[in-house]
């Protein structure tokens, strides 16, 4: 709040100050709730989203940029909130990319293809990547994980999973990529500033 005050004398006329606010803090709050309801799993995730909801207070404008431009009735549309959205919809997009990938490794398998994608064994966790099986203690059987756990237990299961996996002669398992969700959502702050809010202005057109 202190930087939009502070802020208020670059901010033109005809913005309503005390909306950007209100937004700026309401996107803050969002931003803890999901990382509170391990929506965002990452801290510096929900930190990030925090940060874009102060510096970016309004959406910032250029000549040329967005491409698209801001519908009348949007400009108070919370800017940080529209990052967030995008950064959504390019997470959404990301098993059109992992299935595609998963068809050119193969052997192709659902549902798996849809979260991650296969490598051979020897390069199963290792850097950015996280096996996509478990096996329980107690247990020989091998079970899908699409959403890998992060605890020491889940280790030893993947490890398991990853012993089994080789015994039998698999050459390939599937993984799912360590990526945070700070990453799309820089790609959705770059698109947000050169392209625009795409679903909220094809919204605000669809309703009139």
């Amino acid at each position: 709040i202190a930087v939009l005050v502070l802020a208020r004398d670059r901010l033109t006329d005809t913005v309503d100050l005390y909306a950007y606010i209100i937004g700026t803090v309401l996107t803050i709050g969002l931003a803890l709730a999901l990382y509170m309801t391990r929506v965002l799993h990452g801290g510096g995730d929900a930190k990030a989203l925090m940060t874009l909801a102060v510096i970016f207070p309004a959406a910032p404008l250029a000549d040329k940029f967005p491409i698209i431009d801001v519908p009348q009735g949007l400009e108070l549309f919370p800017f940080s909130l529209g990052v967030l959205i995008n950064g959504a919809i390019i997470t959404a997009l990301a098993p059109i990319a992992f299935i595609v990938v998963s068809a050119a490794r193969g052997p192709l398998r659902f549902p798996e293809a849809l979260f991650g994608f296969p490598v051979p064994v020897d390069q199963v966790e290792v850097g950015q990547l996280w096996l996509m099986y478990e096996t329980p203690e107690g247990s020989d059987t091998v079970t899908r994980r699409m959403w890998p756990r992060r605890s020491k237990e889940a280790e030893a299961a993947r490890a398991k999973a990853l012993a089994i996996i080789k015994g039998r002669g698999d050459e390939r398992a599937y993984v799912s990529p360590k990526i945070p969700f700070m990453v799309p959502l820089f790609i959705g702050l770059m698109v947000a500033i050169f392209i625009g809010n795409v679903l909220m202005q094809l919204i605000w057109a669809f309703l009139g």
